[in-house]
């Protein structure tokens, strides 16, 4: 299906035991745009990004998947990342996100997700989930959460 309302129609139409919801994939929204090329989004591109997402969310997405680590998202920086997400800033729409590293680089890819002046942190609803999550972190790298925290400050 080339948009989202045309499979939540298609869904719509089967029968089925469980409900559902889906999410937009960011990447399949710039890859829609950009394909798989590198580089940053076109002032026109950011635009058709944009209003793949809006088209997204009123045809019944329930919010943004991201996945950074994986082509062709890979290929945003942080504020090419803020910048595609823009419809999203002020709304209690969610977003979920694979980070860019899980391993020795985790500490830089939470500082581009969780950033207090990025769009990304207000999504962050359920702070004791995020704060058990930096805790492990803290653990893995034997600092306290607080030391974290202003790590990634």
């Amino acid at each position: 299906m080339s948009t989202m309302s045309a499979y939540l129609s298609a869904l719509g139409k089967e029968k089925r035991s469980v409900n559902t919801g889906m999410l937009a994939g960011n990447g399949t929204i710039r890859a829609s745009v950009k394909g798989y090329a590198s580089g940053k989004l076109s002032k026109e591109e950011l635009h058709q990004v944009w209003k793949a997402v809006e088209e997204a969310l009123s045809a019944g997405a329930l919010g943004i998947s991201l996945g950074i680590a994986y082509a062709p998202e890979f290929e945003y920086d942080r504020d090419g990342l803020v910048e595609a997400l823009q419809p999203l800033k002020g709304t209690d729409i969610p977003i979920t996100t694979h980070i860019r590293n899980e391993g020795d680089g985790i500490l830089l890819a939470l500082q581009e997700v969780i950033s207090e002046d990025g769009i990304i942190v207000e999504k962050y609803r359920d702070r004791k989930l995020l704060e058990r999550y930096l805790e492990s972190v803290a653990l893995k790298y034997d600092m306290t959460l607080a030391e974290l925290s202003l790590l990634l400050a």
